[in-house]
């Protein structure tokens, strides 16, 4: 599927090579493609992935989570220390990476990634749990898949006045990043 534009392509090599530390501040933008002329003049720097001719890209993704479902508990609260373990494959390139989100400063969003066709299932584990201690100082057990989607996942059982101040403690002797709470 290829749809029209007027902003500058970009190729997936291009892509890897120039966010080579997956931080970025995303901005989201829902309109018709014959408007797109109007955010890429707004804005020089933005790129279109294109990879074969095609602009749009189908992916798969599987969430992780521990066994009390601490990502979707910190991320129900609003947690400036939330994270996100996922399993994601491009299906155009055949590409499949573990994948850990967390939030940085300043509405940042801050990806570290493993490719899955390097590493053994023992590495993806290491990687998942080191990357979560580093970035958010929460310690995490070997994940599983999740029966919930943020999608789907049932709203929390806490009003949400509840929800603002109550907090998820962190594991004994565990190190906030600097900019946590």
């Amino acid at each position: 599927m290829t749809a029209p534009t007027t902003a500058t392509p970009i190729t997936l090599a291009e892509l890897v090579a120039s966010a080579a530390l997956l931080t970025r501040t995303d901005r989201k933008y829902l309109l018709p493609t014959a408007q797109l002329a109007v955010v890429a003049h707004a804005d020089p720097d933005l790129r279109v992935l294109t990879i074969d001719g095609a602009t749009a890209h189908a992916y798969r993704s599987t969430y992780l989570d521990t066994a009390d479902l601490t990502a979707y508990r910190l991320a129900a609260l609003g947690r400036p220390d939330r994270f996100k373990v996922r399993r994601r494959t491009y299906v155009g390139p055949d590409l499949t990476y573990l994948e850990v989100k967390t939030a940085a400063a300043r509405g940042a969003t801050v990806k570290d990634r493993l490719e899955l066709a390097v590493a053994t299932p023992e590495e993806a584990r290491r990687f998942a749990a080191a990357t979560v201690r580093m970035r958010t100082g929460h310690e995490i057990a070997p994940s599983r898949p999740s029966s919930r989607s943020p999608t789907t996942a049932p709203p929390s059982t806490c009003p949400p006045a509840a929800a603002a101040s109550r907090s998820i403690p962190r594991s004994p002797g565990a190190t906030p990043r600097p900019d946590a709470p």
